[in-house]
């Protein structure tokens, strides 16, 4: 799970397109990043590509998963 100073000086959350486009809110473990889980990270990039998502960040190198999110 993210935690909070880093989801807003990292991930940059609630600043517009520089927001971390690889945060994503599961119901069971609050923010967490995508960027490491292959099967969401080829559908953000692809909502990216399609223009339909707000955040446009690529803020870090992403975080290992413990334990990894289902895709």
């Amino acid at each position: 799970m993210l935690e909070d100073p880093r989801l807003k000086a990292i991930c940059r959350i609630g600043q517009g397109a520089a927001c971390c486009r690889y945060v994503v809110l599961t119901p069971d473990r609050g923010f967490q990043c995508a960027k490491l889980n292959p099967t969401l990270a080829r559908q953000i990039a692809w909502r990216q590509q399609q223009q339909t998502m707000g955040a446009r960040g690529d803020n870090c190198a992403g975080l290992p998963m413990d334990p990894p999110m289902d895709p």
